[in-house]
């Protein structure tokens, strides 16, 4: 059995069998961390699971928009030429080169990682989707920056390839915020199933887990309380708030022989109800179901941008590769390198990559806060 990181949720070390993870012991709990990222992670914020991976990124956003803004500002002036307005000599450029480098490289290393990561193992599956764009335009925008850096050169854009990891991870932040809220709607829909109802066995009351009570026993249920399981009323009248289920709020009238479900809300009167479902095959379970699925799987929009994706890709990378070489053959290398540079960063699609799984996870967040 893989051993998933308390942190994120991902498996534990390398191939998922704790090797190269992280192990820690706190208050006499063996905690796993695939890297020490989530281990610093979750020392500062304590969280995990879902809410773990979003301070993860939180965590990971806050130091990568420190050190960008600082990037930005520095960039600035060294395009704008205005290094020489603010009183800064003209021997003093190239270390400031260097600390663009020097608070580029943090960022590349710690929060760019993970895309790294994937861009090399969709790859190898010939699968590519955007965080290969991603991966190859940051890092083509570090090293050629980098190159200039070590040989002299002027044209940097660090700010162009740390930026773009910052959206991306702003948008993966919120991302695993709505997941977040999803979770805590399904939450607040289990919740309305009582774990406990009163059965009668043998002529006897007994109060008897949910799970335990098969097809068939009479289940009673008091004015005020929710119905544990589907069934059949078989003595008493009352009303049922069954709004959860259809929407409408007022109560729906209740006799012998009228069907009850699990979750919706008894009115005034006792009743006896014989079952017609166990736990997991209730109505109100399978709402639950529909939930959790909709959250697993991906949409037919997600789907066709996973199709685009696997054309507009190695589209990007051939066009950005024709023209390096047609730069090469009629300008000159430099700038050959810039415009091929240029076409795989202004590629990145963030907004395609980030919006289609927020969108999709905050409605469904939506439809389950609004009983839809």
């Amino acid at each position: 059995t893989n051993i998933l990181c308390d942190q994120c949720g991902l498996p534990y070390g390398r191939s998922g069998k704790g090797r190269g993870g992280v192990t820690q012991v706190k208050r006499g709990v063996e905690l796993h961390f695939c890297c020490y990222g989530c281990s610093f992670t979750h020392s500062l914020t304590g969280e995990k699971g879902e809410g773990g991976v979003a301070s993860m990124f939180l965590v990971r956003l806050g130091f990568s928009a420190f050190l960008s803004m600082n990037i930005m500002i520095l960039s600035w002036v060294m395009y704008a030429g205005k290094w020489a307005w603010l009183g800064i000599e003209p021997e003093v450029i190239p270390a400031m080169n260097m600390l663009l480098f020097v608070l580029s490289t943090p960022i590349m290393i710690l929060v760019g990682y993970p895309f790294f990561k994937n861009a090399i193992s969709e790859i190898r599956r010939y699968r590519l989707s955007m965080d290969t764009l991603i991966a190859l335009g940051s890092l083509a925008a570090y090293g050629y920056s980098t190159y200039e850096v070590f040989t002299g050169g002027t044209a940097l854009y660090f700010d162009t390839g740390t930026m773009v990891i910052v959206l991306v991870t702003a948008g993966r932040y919120l991302e695993a915020t709505a997941k977040i809220r999803t979770s805590s709607a399904l939450h607040s829909l289990l919740e309305l199933r009582p774990n406990v109802a009163c059965v009668i066995r043998l002529g006897e009351e007994k109060e008897v887990q949910t799970a335990d009570i098969s097809v068939g026993e009479i289940v009673k249920v008091l004015p005020g309380e929710r119905n544990a399981l589907d069934g059949i009323i078989v003595e008493g009248r009352t009303s049922a708030n069954e709004s959860f289920l259809t929407g409408e709020s007022l109560p729906v009238a209740k006799e012998p022989g009228a069907k009850v479900f699990a979750a919706t809300i008894n009115g005034e009167g006792a009743i006896l109800v014989r079952t017609t479902a166990i736990e997991s095959h209730t109505l109100h379970a399978q709402f639950v179901g529909l939930m959790e699925e909709a959250q697993r799987t991906r949409s037919p929009i997600q789907l066709l941008v996973d199709r685009i994706s696997f054309i507009f890709i190695p589209a990007v990378i051939g066009i950005a590769a024709a023209t390096l070489i047609g730069w090469m053959v009629f300008g000159t290398m430099t700038a050959a390198v810039l415009h091929a540079l240029t076409v795989l960063v202004v590629s990145c699609p963030c907004a395609l990559g980030i919006g289609t799984p927020l969108a999709t996870t905050i409605a469904i967040a939506r439809a389950a806060e609004e009983g839809i």
